[in-house]
């Protein structure tokens, strides 16, 4: 069952000058119920964004278009109200700042409760046990002891774990995941990620999961979105992915991976200014394949393994 669609997304900023940023342009894919998809890509090229836009926490002054779905349900038709009752209950994100996500003014513990309580008719006491039980299934140790604690009492750490136990209260149908586990040393990480594992089988749960991680991509995810300066250039299974990359940007980001050689292979130049974006494949400039017919746009292709390249094999 397809939980989320998202036709030819765009986001759009304006500057102080009145300029525009075009931070999303144009995505399209789908989520299926009890997948991981992984969204990959540099900094800056609109995973996060994205991820605002289907939860609809963009700021004010954003400008959106095209159509994103979540179980048949056109998000942008509903109300504010509509979007605040799915949000944490079916639909929930895990950010990936943890302290602007906490309430400096309450504890970490009741924030977690309060998530639960706010979508669920049920005690404090309740909620509170729920909380604590969570807390401790995330790696937070003498989680009942810790519950009370403000957040600038805990660890970077335990404040990710914090809003992660949040996410997870209420056994949300989708969870965005931005870099969950950033904050987390390697072997709560893999706690973590077994737990994410475990709540996806047991309630058939959605995950899109935003990470530069590409280990931790290859290790949870079924596929995986490429991302560049707010285009969609690859999507296609993970195993696929891992052993056959096509788009150029692809390739560079994977041999950019850690390795038993003496240099580390770089990708020359920056992701490009959104506001002024090149004509066209957005990556052309920095692309060894790139040619004439680069100034024209490519749309992403494929059947099970789609691309966005003219210098690749075209589907007939």
């Amino acid at each position: 069952m397809t939980l989320l669609e998202l036709e030819d997304v765009r986001v759009d900023y304006t500057r102080g000058d009145g300029s525009s940023v075009s931070a999303v342009a144009g995505v399209s894919l789908t989520l299926e119920a009890g997948e991981t998809l992984g969204l990959v890509g540099e900094s800056g090229c609109g995973k996060s964004t994205l991820a605002a836009a289907v939860m609809g926490l963009l700021p004010t002054g954003a400008v959106t278009g095209g159509s994103a779905r979540f179980d048949g349900r056109e998000l942008g038709a509903l109300t504010a109200e509509q979007r605040r009752q799915l949000r944490g209950d079916r639909m929930a994100m895990i950010v990936q700042e943890p302290q602007s996500a906490l309430d400096a003014s309450y504890s970490a513990g009741s924030q977690v409760a309060e998530t639960i309580r706010a979508h669920r008719d049920v005690s404090r006491a309740a909620a509170k046990a729920r909380a604590i039980e969570l807390l401790e299934e995330i790696g937070i140790p003498a989680a009942a002891e810790r519950y009370g604690d403000p957040p600038h009492r805990l660890s970077g750490g335990m404040r990710q774990r914090a809003v992660i136990a949040a996410a997870l209260a209420n056994d949300p149908a989708l969870l965005i995941a931005d870099e969950p586990t950033t904050a987390l040393d390697v072997t709560i990480q893999a706690q973590v990620l077994r737990l994410l594992a475990e709540a996806r089988e047991r309630h058939g749960m959605g995950m899109l999961l935003i990470t530069h991680d590409l280990g931790v991509v290859a290790q949870v995810c079924d596929r995986v979105g490429v991302l560049y300066a707010g285009q969609l250039v690859e999507l296609a299974p993970a195993r696929e992915l891992f052993a056959a990359p096509r788009h150029p940007y692809t390739r560079a980001l994977l041999a950019a991976l850690p390795g038993p050689r003496d240099t580390l292979p770089t990708l020359p130049g920056r992701v490009p200014d959104l506001g002024d974006p090149p004509q066209g494949c957005r990556f052309a400039p920095r692309c060894p394949l790139a040619m004439p017919k680069c100034s024209v746009a490519p749309a992403l292709e494929g059947t099970g393994h789609q691309t966005a390249c003219w210098a690749v094999e075209r589907p007939s």
